[in-house]
C-alpha cells in the first residue's frame, strides 16, 4: 500500500510540478573530509539526536493527550469508519491504532479477535486501515521535523487509505463469508493453545 501510494503521489507531484522546492531540514550535516572515526562519531551523534527528537515527540503526545486531542480525533474518525463499513465493535480500537500507533491498535485487535467480540471482516478491514494510516500524531511531527509536506504524508495518505479500504470493503462484500474465512482470515482455533489435558499421553 505504501509503495503504491508513493508511486501515485510522485506521479501527481511531477505532473503538477508541486513541492519541487528544496525541503528545509532542522539539521544539516557538516561537509568535509570524513575518516572512519569521524563517521562513527557522526553516527552516534545522529542516533542521539534522533533519540532526543523521538523522546520529545512522545512527551508532546502525552501532553496533547492530556488536553483531549485523542478524544477529538476519535470524534472525527468514528463517522468515517462507520461509512467505510467497519462496525462499531472495532471502531474504538481502530481509532487508537490510527492515533497512537499500530502496535497499540493491532495488539488490541488481536486480543479482541481471540475473545471473539469483533466480526472477522471488521478485524480485517481495521488492520488494513491501520496498516495504511497509523501513528498520525508522531509520524506527522517527525516528518515535519525532516522538512516533509503536510499535504503529502498526512492529507494525501488519509485520502488514499480511506479510498483503498472503501474499495476493498465493496469488493470483498461480493464473496461469501465462507470464502472470506478461507482466504483472508484464520479461524480462532488456529490461535488456541492446547491445554495439558488435551495433549496425548
Amino acid at each position: 500500500g505504501a509503495l503504491l501510494y508513493g508511486l501515485i503521489l510522485n506521479q501527481i507531484l511531477l505532473w503538477g510540478n508541486w513541492l519541487a522546492e528544496s525541503s528545509v531540514l532542522l539539521w544539516y550535516p557538516e561537509s568535509g573530509p570524513v575518516d572512519l572515526q569521524t563517521w562513527a562519531w557522526d553516527q552516534v551523534v545522529g542516533l542521539l539526536l534522533m533519540f532526543v527528537i523521538l523522546l520529545g515527540i512522545m512527551l508532546l503526545m502525552k501532553l496533547l493527550d492530556q488536553f483531549g486531542l485523542s478524544k477529538f480525533l476519535q470524534s472525527i474518525f468514528k463517522p468515517l469508519l462507520s461509512k467505510l463499513g467497519i462496525g462499531k465493535e472495532a471502531t474504538n480500537i481502530t481509532v487508537i491504532g490510527i492515533t497512537l500507533g499500530i502496535s497499540y491498535g493491532g495488539g488490541l485487535i488481536i486480543k479482541e479477535s481471540h475473545a471473539g467480540t469483533i466480526p472477522p471482516r471488521d478485524i480485517f478491514f481495521a488492520l488494513v486501515l491501520m496498516g495504511l494510516f497509523h501513528s498520525i500524531v508522531e509520524d506527522t511531527l517527525l516528518m515535519l521535523l525532516l522538512g516533509g509536506s503536510l499535504w503529502g504524508f498526512l492529507v494525501g495518505r488519509l485520502i488514499f487509505a480511506l479510498l483503498a479500504v472503501w474499495l476493498l470493503v465493496r469488493l470483498l462484500s461480493l464473496i461469501s463469508d465462507q470464502r472470506f474465512q478461507r482466504y483472508f482470515f484464520k479461524p480462532k482455533a488456529v490461535y488456541q493453545v492446547a491445554s495439558p489435558a488435551d495433549e496425548p499421553v
